[in-house]
């Protein structure tokens, strides 16, 4: 993998389709997200509801990570990426982490949100002070992620002493979120069954 200096570089198909795709495809997305965020924001009544807060948080972090996508999809077509503290700093942003955790959060406050109304600053800071965490030990010179332009991914870069610890908590953290979820969205769906009938 080459850092770009823009020589002129012969470009293949494959990387070319799918640079463009996740181009195209994130900045449609951020898009949408934006009018997500543009909505809740302007209907105060919505950004009231303790739910809709959570929403804007998940589309906030959804958007930087697509601004990262979308330079992913450069690096994608050009096999080539910016400098590498400029590519570090972009592994290091843990919007997915955020947006993990914020679903489950939200999950969490759906379910609880007639028994405790006023916990949702303590959640939103419990979910940023985690992202936090996985931002400031992927900044250090211990664990990094970083783009692949060969695999048309993000990886960790496993010559670092915390890169595989690191992998492995968020393996956790990402397959844990999922699960809790859905067994909180399962409970959701067993309580409003019950309440209707």
């Amino acid at each position: 993998m080459q850092h770009i200096g823009f020589v002129a570089a012969q470009i293949k198909i494959e990387n070319l389709i799918i640079g463009v795709s996740m181009i195209i495809t994130s900045l449609s997305i951020l898009l949408l997200n934006m009018f997500i965020i543009r909505a809740i924001y302007q209907d105060k009544n919505l950004y009231l509801l303790t739910s809709y807060k959570f929403i804007f948080g998940l589309a906030c972090a959804d958007i930087v990570q697509l601004v990262i996508h979308f330079i992913s999809g450069f690096y994608t077509i050009f096999q080539a990426n910016l400098n590498p503290q400029f590519n570090k700093i972009l592994g290091a942003i843990p919007c997915y982490k955020c947006y993990a955790l914020l679903t489950v959060v939200l999950a969490i406050n759906r379910l609880v949100l007639i028994a405790c109304p006023h916990l949702d600053l303590l959640w939103f800071l419990l979910v940023f002070f985690i992202a936090a965490f996985f931002g400031v030990l992927h900044s250090s010179p211990y664990a990094s992620i970083l783009y692949d332009s060969e695999m048309w991914s993000w990886s960790y870069d496993f010559e670092l002493p915390l890169s595989t610890f690191m992998q492995q908590i968020s393996g956790v953290v990402e397959i844990g979120t999922v699960v809790i979820a859905g067994a909180i969205y399962v409970i959701i769906f067993v309580l409003l069954i019950h309440k209707v009938t």
